[in-house]
Parts: C-alpha cells; structure tokens; sequence
C-alpha cells in the first residue's frame, strides 16, 4: 500500500485492528507519512526486508507454498525530479549486486513513452530520461498488464488527464525462471491510482480481446456523435487494417469523453458520502447473523469454520534437520512420528495381556 499518511505512534494499532495475525513493514523510520506500507500472511510468504529508504523498500521474499525464492522493491517515487535521483541510483546498485529474480513495482510518478498520457502537457524526453536510462542499467523490462492502460487521473470534470505512472518490471532472470503471473491493473475505486495485482497462474491464460461493444454506450446522449467523429478520420490501408485502427481511436476518445468525466464525478462524490453508513451497517448486521446463525448447522457456518480453517492450515512445517517441509503428505508423516515417539510405538503391557485372553478365549470356544 503506497501513500497510505499513517503516523509512526499509530501504525501498530491500525495493524491490529485491519491486519491482526499478519506481519508487516514500513519506511515510517524513513518518511514521516509512512509512504510504504507492505503486509502479508506469515503461513504463505517468509519476507526479509533488505534495504529501507524514504522511496523504496527491497525485501527478500520466499513463497511457501511453492517454495520459490525472489526479490521485490516496492517505490513510491517523489515528484520533484532532482528528488528521484537517488532512488535511480539505488535501483542500479541493486541490480549490480543481485543475481536472484527481482520485480520492481510501485507508483513512479513518471510516464516512460509519449503515448503514456492523455491531456495535459506533452511529454518530453527531458522529463522521462533519468527514468528510462535507469530501466536500461537495471536491465528491466515490464511485466505485461490486463485491464486499464492508464493507471492515474486526476478526475477533474473538464480537461481531464490520464496517466500511466504506474510500473511492474521483472528482470531477465525472473523472466527465465519463474513461473508464469498474471498482472492486472484493477478499476481505481475511490482513489486515482489503479491497484495493481500480480498472481502466479499454472496454466496460461487466454488473451483478452481488444474491443468489447457494451450495449449501455448507445443510451449515451454524445454517443453517435463521438462514433462518427472516430470513424470518419482517413485511415490508409487494407479494410481489416483501417477497421481495427479505427476501434483503437474509439477506445482512446472514449476516456476524455466531457460527459462521462461529468458523470463519474458526480457519481463518485455520492459514493464518498454513502459508503461510511454502508460500511457501519454491514459491520452490524454481519455480528447480527452470526448471532443468529453462528451456532446452527447451516450453510454459514460452514462457510465460516472453512474460512477460518483456510487461515489456520498448516502449509509448512520445520523437521529435524530443520528444513522447512511443504508438501501435505511429508507434514502429515511428521505429526504422525512426532505423537508416536510422545505416546508410544509399541502396546502397553494392559492391551498385549486383554489380545493374549481374547487368543485364549477363541482357541477354547
């Protein structure tokens, strides 16, 4: 979480009340506003930070589940240029003294190409070039995303600005040998960055297609209106070619739309002022139904008891040789000798004489 303006004294207690039973870091030590914030599941991830400044945090980070062993910087860039320079300069020493795989992901506060934003001024190679000679010297290259080209706006109503100013980069050795992540950028909400979330997939997905007709935009008053303005632009080529070129211009016209911006502020606004109450309520009622469902045999319990027992499940456990075992079959053998050496392999003298009558008995009858 980046940006989040938590004080120092406080972070503890927002830890428990949101994150209880998870561990978690911050650069509090570095910035007064705490600009990273990185929190995770103890069971599933083991993470060591390694280094700490007021723009980055680099931690060393193990996932359990598939024992994989990887390296993270997670930057929150400032918006003064000369301000930047050390973290480009940290990311390149990194990059010099590491040989692991290593993803670097984080709110840049910089576009890196000229058609990474829509409104505002033009960009210049003056503004981006610190940004991008540092990619190259770190030999990074970026994760390909789903979903929102752009991830910033400043939802203003008129002359809006889109942005891409958010970054996932891997380098060539994550590229080799991890496995395959699907990477989304997901819908902004209430704030004007896009979350970003990056998930490890077993099998490869299929790709999205490049245009999606949803049937609402024609109840749109302009609508006809920016459809015609995008197709009538001269486009030289093949039909095929001028078609899909003409559906991308649609798709760009689309966001800077005066009446959509319009809409969506007024929209977001009533969504500021509804969501605290909405909040409180469902609080309530959910304390509510486990009063009243909690202790019958219904489907909600079961529910919860399997949510519970997914938080609690053992995914890893330490043998003798203090190793960390994984896979399901090893950790069940292990409590099994750990409770045979506790109670006992052998039967106790009582069962050995009750089998000896029973032998008895039989031969008699």
């Amino acid at each position: 979480m980046l940006e989040i303006k938590v004080k120092k004294e406080k972070k503890g207690q927002l830890a428990d009340k949101i994150f209880a039973g998870w561990k978690f870091v911050t650069n509090l030590d570095y910035h007064y506003n705490g600009r990273i914030w990185i929190t995770w599941r103890p069971d599933y991830y083991q993470i060591i930070p390694r280094q700490k400044t007021s723009q980055l945090i680099t931690c060393e980070v193990l996932y359990v589940p598939l024992q994989l062993s990887f390296e993270v910087t997670y930057v929150y860039v400032f918006n003064i240029k000369e301000e930047r320079k050390g973290l480009w300069e940290d990311l390149i020493t990194h990059s010099r003294g590491s040989s692991k795989p290593w993803m670097v992901v984080g709110d840049f506060n910089s576009v890196l190409n000229t058609e990474d934003r829509i409104g505002g001024n033009e960009v210049t190679w003056a503004e981006v070039v610190d940004f991008y000679n540092c990619i190259v010297e770190c030999g990074l290259m970026e994760l390909p995303a789903q979903e929102n080209r752009y991830t910033w706006s400043d939802k203003h109503e008129e002359h809006r600005i889109f942005s891409k100013i958010d970054w996932i980069f891997i380098n060539e050795q994550w590229f080799d040998t991890m496995p395959e992540c699907n990477t989304r950028f997901l819908r902004e909400g209430i704030g004007d960055h896009c979350p970003a979330k990056v998930t490890f997939v077993k099998e490869r997905q299929r790709s999205r297609r490049f245009f999606q007709f949803c049937n609402v935009w024609t109840q749109l008053s302009q609508f006809m209106s920016i459809v015609n303005e995008d197709w009538n632009h001269i486009v030289e080529g093949c039909k095929m070619f001028t078609v899909v070129r003409r559906l991308k211009m649609l798709k760009r016209i689309c966001p800077t739309s005066l009446e959509y911006q319009q809409a969506e502020v007024s929209a977001y606004q009533k969504f500021r002022k509804l969501s605290y109450p909405v909040e409180v309520y469902l609080q309530q009622r959910s304390k509510a139904t486990w009063i009243r469902l909690g202790d019958d045999n219904t489907k909600y319990f079961h529910s919860v008891i399997k949510h519970r027992k997914l938080k609690q499940a053992t995914t890893q456990l330490k043998d003798g040789s203090s190793l960390w075992q994984t896979y399901p079959d090893i950790i069940v053998g292990m409590f099994v000798d750990d409770y045979e050496n506790l109670l006992g392999r052998k039967a106790t003298k009582r069962v050995q004489d009750f089998s000896s009558i029973i032998r008895n008995g039989n031969r008699l009858s």
